[in-house]
């Protein structure tokens, strides 16, 4: 991935909110999809990636990619991310808090909303999504069915001759 350091800096650099390592790179693609820009194969560029012989992030943090995951949801993808959240479980109980400037920075950039990245962007992914979406419907209907006839008062047959 290379990018033009003028069009990183008009797309609001790195998000700041993320932490340690892992989706940014997701945050940054959506980012540049639905503002405007493109990913490009370019199969003679010359682009490198230099390792460390050792991660400094071992064990790896978990925990800080499962909230860089849901943050990256919540700013690009609308109502889609209820499924990513739910997919994490416990990314309900992450605060909101720090969001506000990358939604104002969506909004100043006037971006498109996910549903136009899937329509134009990842066609195949709308599909995928909405059976998801659709599953998750299902299962949440079952629970409540579940959880009221838990607490519905049990109703004793009536035995034959007997009031």
């Amino acid at each position: 991935f290379a990018i033009s350091r003028r069009w990183f800096e008009r797309l609001g650099r790195y998000d700041a909110g993320m932490e340690v390592w892992g989706y940014e790179n997701v945050e940054l693609s959506f980012r540049v999809w639905q503002c405007g820009g493109s990913l490009e194969i370019e199969p003679c560029s010359r682009v490198g990636h230099v390792f460390r012989p050792f991660s400094p992030y071992l064990p790896m943090p978990t925990l800080a990619q499962t909230r860089n995951k849901w943050r990256a949801a919540v700013v690009w993808m609308d109502g889609y991310a209820s499924l990513v959240a739910s997919s994490l479980g416990q990314a309900a109980t992450f605060a909101q808090a720090g969001l506000r400037a990358r939604l104002t920075l969506r909004e100043s950039l006037q971006c498109h909303p996910f549903d136009w990245y899937l329509h134009h962007v990842f066609p195949e992914g709308k599909a995928e999504l909405q059976h998801r979406a659709q599953k998750k419907n299902e299962r949440q209907k079952e629970d409540e069915r579940d959880n009221q006839s838990r607490t519905m008062p049990q109703q004793r047959p009536e035995r034959l001759g007997h009031p």
